[in-house]
């Protein structure tokens, strides 16, 4: 099965056909389902993870186990695998929202220094008219 997320495209680890139902049944916000576990207990055990900087594996009983000396020696010689990284168009989109957004949130600011204005010149508030005044031009700079 093909998945993606954030752009990057991959595949599901472990075939279809490695997997077997069970009798047990579980419930879901109201919908029943038979659980499905892998043919093989052991291929889930995992190694190479990480949390906080210590590295760790999960056991086939589902335990965590931090790794020995020896085996964190043997994870940092490993050559690390390649990351995946955002297609180009995903940044694109991302660049075009953010720079959307900055635009309607400096054009509500403007809206609101504005209104704020009005008031401030109905109540004749010198003061606040400047300080008022200042702030626009700070704005209308950055």
């Amino acid at each position: 099965m093909k998945f993606r997320y954030r752009g990057a495209e991959y595949q599901d680890q472990m075939p279809s056909d490695a997997q077997i139902q069970t009798e047990r049944t579980a419930q879901y916000r109201g919908h029943a389902y038979t659980v499905v576990q892998p043919s093989h207990p052991g291929s889930q055990a995992r190694a190479g993870l990480s949390y906080r900087g210590v590295p760790y594996r999960v056991t086939e009983t589902g335990k965590n186990e931090t790794l020995t000396p020896r085996e964190r020696a043997e994870l940092s010689r490993a050559k690390p695998s390649p990351v995946r990284c955002q297609s180009p168009l995903a940044v694109h989109t991302r660049e075009q929202m953010v720079d959307a957004s900055s635009q309607v949130h400096r054009q509500t600011i403007m809206k609101y220094l504005q209104q704020r204005m009005r008031i401030a010149r109905a109540k004749r508030d010198v003061r606040l008219m400047n300080q008022l005044e200042a702030e626009m031009r700070n704005l209308e700079l950055s």
